[in-house]
């Protein structure tokens, strides 16, 4: 099972990295007199991280239900994937 959790860790650390990217790009930076973005909302929401994040989480949407239909997705997995609670 350990197995099973570090391979759906390594699918999302790709996805962790960009948000991680993305939001350095959201904090404000000191300017003369007021704090100042480096980007607006429009070019965060089209920018690069938000299609890389888009683009992975489908790879990992698509992987869990080509699993689940061929028969090789356990619950716990199928739970892991949607955050609930696993017992």
């Amino acid at each position: 099972m350990e197995e099973k959790i570090e391979n759906i860790k390594f699918k999302f650390k790709k996805c962790y990295q960009e948000i991680d990217s993305l939001s350095h790009k959201i904090h404000a930076k000191d300017g003369l007199l007021l704090k100042e973005h480096r980007y607006g909302i429009e070019e965060l929401i089209d920018g690069d991280n938000i299609q890389k994040i888009n683009a992975i989480t489908a790879k990992i949407g698509s992987d869990i239900s080509y699993g689940e239909a061929a028969g090789k997705l356990s619950d716990w997995e199928r739970q892991l994937y949607n955050r609930k609670e696993i017992t």
